[in-house]
């Protein structure tokens, strides 16, 4: 409760909070990411076998990707 109060949420947040996720579509979380996240100021750091993940990273076309290869 208090966390809502710093955030300046009100108690109803919480009564359709789950009912808000279940009904959310990818258009509309995809135009929320694209307003707030903007990929040309992130930077992530993906540590792993890239065989699990490079193709996925390439197909998405966000940015260049470069390779660090750590012995």
């Amino acid at each position: 409760m208090k966390r809502l109060v710093n955030l300046g949420l009100d108690e109803s947040y919480l009564e359709g909070y789950h009912d808000n996720l279940r009904n959310l579509d990818v258009k509309t979380l995809m135009g929320t990411a694209r307003e707030f996240l903007h990929s040309n100021q992130i930077h992530w750091l993906i540590i792993g076998d890239k065989s699990n993940y490079l193709k996925a990273l390439q197909e998405l076309g966000l940015a260049e990707i470069e390779e660090i290869l750590v012995e």
